[in-house]
């Protein structure tokens, strides 16, 4: 089993120069874990550790990582501070944060806004319930996961264009579990499905144990931008009857977007 946090990080720069050691050592660091040695993130971005140890020390100067007390690096508070400035994204969370706490407290299940990144899903924001402990979610903000098997992340490739389906699923089913699909016509049956209903399930597909409801997000131009997700425990989570919870508040923040056509349209998507 393949999470995404084990995608060859740091493979995708040209580390033949300066900026593309950079990248890639930033791209070796991951959501699931937040801290490593020099040799970890040398290893992980394959560059060398002399090279590695004088670009993070100029990153740490930047605020870009921090180091531990232990001696470990982490990312730093200047990422915090960059990523509030991306404007789609930033005004997008702004308009979903009231239609989330509305939903957390409704449904009491941890909810996520998500994007799609490739071929993951990329965690916007989240509010977790009290009750997270029986369920935790354990992707962070920024965080990501394979969209085929979350219950988000089928909600946009649903009203996704085809190509974007298509690319997506070049790339493979992950079997995250056992109860992922892995098989390709079940998954464009399901993502039909999904489509008709316009809400999509997950049941322990992404984590064995948790199950999830989600809705996608339109923009003024119809096209689907993100999606909202209710998460639990999977023997405490009635997600029939939370959809319809679910699909008010991702229907409240289309209309905030500016999405003024029907909810539900039929898509290219499969």
């Amino acid at each position: 089993m393949v999470k995404a946090s084990a995608r060859q990080p740091g493979r995708g720069a040209d580390t033949s120069t300066a900026a593309g050691k950079l990248l890639a050592l930033l791209d070796a660091f991951c959501s699931e874990q937040q801290e490593f040695t020099l040799t970890e993130l040398a290893n992980r971005a394959s560059v060398s550790k002399p090279t590695a140890y004088r670009i993070l020390a100029t990153l740490e100067t930047w605020r870009g990582v921090e180091r531990t007390p232990s001696g470990r690096y982490r990312l730093g508070i200047k990422f915090f501070e960059l990523s509030g400035l991306v404007p789609d994204r930033q005004r997008l969370r702004d308009l979903a944060l009231p239609y989330m706490e509305d939903l957390l407290v409704a449904t009491q299940g941890n909810v996520h806004l998500v994007t799609l990144e490739g071929s993951d899903v990329l965690v916007l924001d989240r509010l977790l319930t009290h009750r997270a402990a029986s369920a935790p979610s354990r992707i962070r903000v920024g965080g990501r996961e394979p969209a085929t098997c979350s219950a988000v992340g089928k909600a946009i490739l649903a009203f996704s264009p085809s190509d974007v389906v298509e690319a997506v699923l070049r790339r493979g089913l992950a079997a995250e579990t056992t109860y992922s699909i892995t098989d390709r016509q079940l998954f464009l049956k399901t993502l039909r499905k999904i489509r008709q209903d316009g809400v999509a399930y997950d049941q322990e597909e992404l984590f064995v144990g948790r199950a999830c409801v989600g809705a996608p997000i339109f923009d003024h131009t119809g096209d689907v931008v993100a999606a909202l997700s209710v998460s639990g425990a999977a023997t405490r989570m009635p997600l029939e009857s939370l959809a319809p919870a679910v699909r008010a508040a991702t229907n409240g923040v289309s209309r905030a977007l500016g999405y003024r056509h029907p909810a539900l349209r039929s898509g290219p998507g499969c």
